[in-house]
């Protein structure tokens, strides 16, 4: 036998094959590790699932309009000599809290009320790309396996999230590009306050 086959008995110390039942010297039962098994798995994640909907379900109705120059997400290079026009947008407030509660009660109507939708977000910083692509916001809770990654679209927002650091709080604005129930949320910044 190969030695990713055997194993040793925890109760007298003695080699063993890992799919012996009892252990050839001793007796004692070969028993698997409980967190290794399929059902301790499920009840994890459920766990897990169940504090990221009940972590707030409050939604802030505040808006507040911010001026955005439109060319400053447009990756083609345009002629300085022309006017750039400004567009007054209204932001909608929330929390990473407040979109993942309706992301995980309905998927459906979380993509259908807020893809596209300009959007003020505060959460918790959770991942920096290395290569300053994107951020990922999480809920305020230790569990969170997913939740909004925030795409970087110019360099003067890359260089403020050079600055920030990992679990702290931020808030940002851009619009939400996509919905998944199981990726979360997209979104394009247009400004981390």
């Amino acid at each position: 036998m190969s030695n990713n086959k055997m194993t040793t008995c925890k109760t007298c110390g003695k080699e063993m094959a890992k799919s012996a039942k009892v252990c050839p010297s001793c007796g004692a039962k070969n028993k698997k590790p409980f967190f290794t098994k399929p059902w301790f798995i499920v009840i994890v994640a459920l766990i897990i699932i169940g504090a990221i909907a009940s972590g707030g379900k409050s939604k802030s109705g505040n808006t507040t309009a911010v001026a955005d120059k439109t060319n400053s997400n447009n990756s083609e290079v345009k002629d300085t000599t022309a006017e750039s026009t400004t567009i007054a947008i209204e932001y909608v407030d929330y929390t990473v809290d407040d979109l993942m509660a309706q992301l995980e009660e309905n998927a459906l109507k979380a993509s259908n009320d807020h893809k596209g939708e300009n959007v003020r977000i505060t959460g918790k910083l959770g991942v920096i790309d290395s290569s300053g692509k994107y951020i990922t916001l999480y809920p305020n809770t230790d569990f969170a396996i997913t939740g909004i990654q925030c795409y970087i679209k110019n360099d003067d927002t890359k260089s403020k999230v050079a600055e920030l650091s990992k679990d702290s709080l931020v808030t940002l604005t851009g619009k939400i590009t996509d919905v998944g129930e199981v990726l979360g949320y997209s979104l394009n910044i247009d400004n981390i306050e």
